[in-house]
């Protein structure tokens, strides 16, 4: 598993959350040829170290967004196996990965009410038979995505991207549905190859992107990175909160755009109210950045939770099949 290369981070950095950006627009931001843009992106694709993503809000589809962190009764790793297993396969996850002390695995998913939740738990529970566990469930109300601060260098604008409750949904129709099914299995890196692989002309995947996005159903569309060696070590910080306040809210939320190790904020409705999740280089680091989170918000954050955050095994734009 090889390292990026200076310039391929910064190329990765401006497409992450917008890879329909013309590749002159791309190459003059880094400062680079329009070739090297080009010769880069179809490297990272071939090389397995990038996918063609589109980030979608669950909203827009009439879905709400929940996580849940799960502790197994059992120590035994074949039983988180098999419930991890089971997660994955669901079509309602969007995001699985192995965490660690209290919790044992970490999952995000979709419903669009309280039953759903009781019944998809149900079905977890019946495919992994044998294996109990717990679970601590909230809602999302908003997150927010940053473009990997590792890749940026100085001058470049930190890309974000969120989501959160909308007031009217859409209902898809079959080639929609269709085409982000293939969005989210697919390793495509242009559209030509996305259309391939839907069996669509590509003047026709253009044009429902672009209906997508103007719906609010797709937010941006990206090269999301999918594996390579560089080193970090990801943590996330359970966040307590003194009273709720929307100013501070909104100040938590350009805190963490601006700091250097942090690469999502959730907020919740549930047994705590945020979720930061951050990039270390060395583990030791968290101890010093959780004190900065204390310092900038001493009347703010009653207490912080870290939790280690292992392998990730699913993550995926659009779960849902039907």
């Amino acid at each position: 598993m090889r390292r990026l290369s200076t310039r391929e981070q910064e190329i990765l950095a401006v497409t992450y959350f917008a890879a329909d950006l013309p590749v002159s627009e791309v190459a003059q931001i880094v400062g680079c040829r329009e070739h090297t843009v080009r010769h880069s992106l179809q490297q990272l694709h071939s090389d397995g170290l990038i996918k063609l993503r589109p980030y979608c809000n669950p909203y827009a589809l009439g879905y709400k967004e929940y996580v849940a962190w799960l502790t197994l009764s059992s120590a035994d790793r074949s039983q988180r196996r098999t419930l991890r297993a089971v997660l994955c396969e669901s079509s309602r996850t969007t995001y699985v990965t192995d965490v660690e002390g209290q919790y044992q695995i970490f999952v995000m998913f979709l419903a669009k009410d309280i039953d759903e939740i009781e019944s998809f738990f149900d079905s977890v529970s019946a495919s992994a038979s044998g294996v109990s566990f717990t679970k601590t469930i909230g809602q999302v109300s908003q997150l927010m995505l940053f473009t990997p601060k590792r890749f940026m260098r100085k001058g470049l604008d930190i890309g974000t991207l969120s989501y959160s409750p909308v007031k009217e949904s859409h209902v898809l129709d079959d080639l929609d549905r269709k085409l982000l099914v293939a969005f989210a299995s697919a390793a495509s890196a242009s559209s030509a190859e996305l259309a391939r692989s839907v069996g669509l002309p590509v003047s026709t995947v253009s044009y429902r992107i672009k209906s997508l996005m103007a719906k609010g159903v797709i937010l941006a569309v990206g090269y999301s990175s999918v594996r390579f060696d560089d080193g970090i070590v990801p943590f996330g910080l359970l966040i307590n909160i003194t009273a709720s306040s929307a100013q501070m809210r909104g100040k938590l939320r350009q805190f963490c755009k601006a700091h250097p190790r942090t690469s999502a904020l959730l907020d919740v409705v549930g047994p705590w109210e945020h979720q930061v999740e951050v990039e270390l280089h060395d583990v030791r680091e968290i101890t010093e950045i959780v004190q900065e989170f204390y310092d900038s918000f001493p009347s703010y954050i009653k207490n912080i939770q870290t939790i280690p955050i292992g392998s990730t095994h699913k993550l995926t734009p659009y779960p849902l099949s039907v």
